[in-house]
């Protein structure tokens, strides 16, 4: 099997980081998937990893989490 989708920045990732930085009143980031959390921790990682409180969905997503060193505080037990 091939996959037939491709992942690219999207034209606002610059954004990013500023917004993690001012991110008062936030109660969660929310993670949905493997992409988004490489996309989330270059972001975090450029903001100079401010504390966040960081939840995601499912199990592929918490692991690409903690491997860039961040650990989810909520995953369901069942990702639909």
């Amino acid at each position: 099997e091939v996959p037939c989708v491709a992942f690219e920045e999207g034209e606002d990732a610059h954004k990013l980081p500023a917004a993690l930085k001012d991110a008062e009143g936030w109660e969660y980031v929310v993670v949905t998937s493997p992409e988004a959390a490489d996309v989330f921790l270059k972001g975090w990682g450029e903001a100079d990893k401010p504390p966040l409180t960081v939840a995601c969905v499912g199990t592929a997503t918490e692991e690409a989490l903690k491997k860039g060193g961040v650990v989810p505080v909520f995953v369901p037990s069942k990702a639909t």
